[in-house]
């Protein structure tokens, strides 16, 4: 209907207008992860599997515990500053799950970059943070899809 189509422009809206700031935020999980795939390329230097799956445990741990203090942090300003509460809860949701995909490819990648005798250092910043830009975008356009109607 007319009514619809009008909360759904007015809500899209809401959301454009607010984008920059929001991208910022979830941009700066790839520079993260960045980091801790580089520390975590001396700490797979001659260990097992079962290791390694620890190591991974431990990153997609630690990622869920970032993304969830960065985003109820991030999610509680953006909350205040724009006045939509329900906004701020899109943000911190779309940033642990852009956190979980971080610890999760920041780990994975460099395994298989290994795996096939590429050189991790070289080739594991941005391919991470490719991952985590497209997921961050896209987890943050599609939870504000989903909750739209409690946007406007």
């Amino acid at each position: 209907s007319a009514e619809q189509l009008q909360a759904a422009l007015s809500a899209g809206a809401a959301i454009v207008k607010d984008l920059p700031g929001n991208v910022m935020a979830l941009g700066e999980m790839g520079i993260g992860n960045t980091s801790s795939a580089a520390l975590l390329l001396n700490r797979l230097a001659g260990t097992t599997l079962e290791n390694r799956v620890k190591i991974l445990i431990k990153e997609i741990q630690i990622g869920l515990l970032n993304g969830l203090t960065n985003g109820i942090l991030t999610g509680v300003i953006i909350g205040i500053t724009t006045g939509k509460a329900m906004l701020g809860v899109v943000i911190c949701l779309a940033m642990i799950t852009n956190m979980f995909v971080a610890g999760t490819m920041g780990t994975l990648i460099p395994l298989t970059l290994k795996w096939l005798k590429i050189d991790p250092a070289l080739a594991s910043a941005v391919i991470v943070t490719t991952f985590t830009d497209v997921f961050g975008f896209f987890s943050f356009l599609g939870l504000a899809t989903l909750f739209i109607s409690l946007l406007t």
